[in-house]
């Protein structure tokens, strides 16, 4: 069985009102009383409306104010009410714009990370184009090395390198035995080595690094193969031909310390 419905309970000002209403309506028996006693009768003079004049305010007065009090309380508890219906609109307000802000926030997040994913790939990009400039650069270096030597083109895949399979540093020197050809050779090797450290820094900087043996591993193995070989001959080219100046330093120089730092930089000994 269900329970019986109870009747909702009155808010407390409508019980007031209420209240108000009966002791007004109490308050104007005594003039209805009066009035219909008395109003029959010849008016009396002023000793007579003064006697009833006192007689009715003190019985009304108490009543009045006692009523007035009750109006003033009444109007507090509106106050109250609406004070306290206004203090719930702004917090809903709030928290609505609270919301928004967080709205607002995510999808600044989430186009944050979609330009900084834009620029990553561009940048990526980026290095890819400069890289693969360099790696033709560097090709047209093995050639014009090759072709000086006279040796027979081989796959350059590994670099310098492989360029000069089969040949030792003696047999190289053997081959340069005029002046001028030693010092065409040398800076042609001085091009190469420039070329071939602008190719290590730049895959130092490359933005993605867990893409760099994948996409690059065959051109730093070729590095590593080639690096000792090359500055060896380097040194002992420029000491044959007697060519010794700053460039051929600073070219040695930063061919030795980017590729050191490339090497250190993933973890291979040199």
């Amino acid at each position: 069985m269900s329970k019986p419905d109870r009747k909702p309970e009155e808010h407390p000002e409508y019980k007031m009102f209420k209240f108000v209403v009966v002791a007004l309506l109490g308050a104007t028996v005594p003039v209805i009383v009066f009035w219909l006693a008395f109003h029959s009768y010849p008016a009396g003079g002023p000793p007579e409306w003064a006697e009833f004049a006192t007689y009715f305010s003190g019985f009304a007065t108490p009543i009045i104010a006692f009523c007035s009090v009750l109006l003033f309380f009444r109007s507090l508890i509106i106050q109250r009410d609406e004070f306290t219906k206004t203090r719930e609109e702004m917090a809903k307000a709030t928290q609505l714009q609270l919301e928004t802000v967080r709205i607002q926030e995510k999808a600044n997040e989430h186009i944050k990370i979609a330009a900084e994913k834009d620029y990553e790939r561009w940048n990526i990009e980026r290095y890819d184009s400069f890289i693969k400039k360099l790696e033709i650069d560097d090709r047209k270096n093995s050639i014009d090395l090759t072709d000086f030597l006279g040796v027979k083109q081989i796959p350059i895949a590994l670099g310098f390198r492989t360029i000069l399979h089969g040949l030792d540093e003696n047999d190289i020197l053997k081959r340069l035995e005029n002046k001028n050809d030693l010092f065409c050779f040398n800076m042609l090797l001085a091009n190469y080595f420039t070329n071939r450290t602008s190719l290590a820094a730049l895959i130092i900087e490359y933005p993605d690094k867990s893409s760099i043996i994948k996409l690059y591993g065959t051109l730093i193995m070729s590095l590593k193969m080639e690096r000792d070989f090359i500055i060896s001959l380097f040194d002992k080219l420029r000491a044959k031909s007697g060519y010794d100046s700053m460039r051929g330093d600073k070219v040695i120089s930063n061919y030795k310390s980017v590729t050191e730092r490339l090497f250190n930089m993933l973890g291979w000994k040199i």
